[in-house]
């Protein structure tokens, strides 16, 4: 978005809201490039989904903000690892023991629900 079309955006918000924008944007400007593109584009496979399928991740993305920052970590780096593998090889692995031994369900559970956020074939 260019900045006529922020300031655009923060003209028709209310103060509180914009306040609230403008720290996020600051959060996001403040990232090294490389992770602004990869919540760039996070973001543009999310708006590709059907409307159900938007709801599905964004619970599933509540609930892997509400785990411990170590365990978001754990859970972060199992997405990354399984970015460039195809969904039936993502789907193999997550039918492990390995997979199931190293996550709780609940953290199963977030993984899998957020596979639609990953590159797909």
């Amino acid at each position: 978005m260019s900045p006529a079309e922020q300031q655009k955006v923060m003209e028709r918000l209310s103060p509180n809201d914009r306040k609230q924008l403008q720290e996020r944007l600051d959060q996001f400007h403040q990232l090294p490039a490389e992770q602004q593109h990869a919540l760039i584009s996070f973001y543009n496979r999310l708006h590709q989904l059907p409307g159900p399928k938007q709801d599905a991740v964004r619970k599933a993305w509540n609930k892997f903000s509400d785990q411990p920052k170590e365990r978001q970590q754990v859970i972060r780096d199992e997405l990354r690892d399984m970015a460039d593998r195809s969904s039936a090889e993502r789907k193999a692995e997550w039918a492990g023991p390995a997979f199931k031994a190293r996550f709780s369900k609940k953290e199963q559970d977030i993984v899998r629900d957020l596979e639609p956020l990953l590159p797909q074939e």
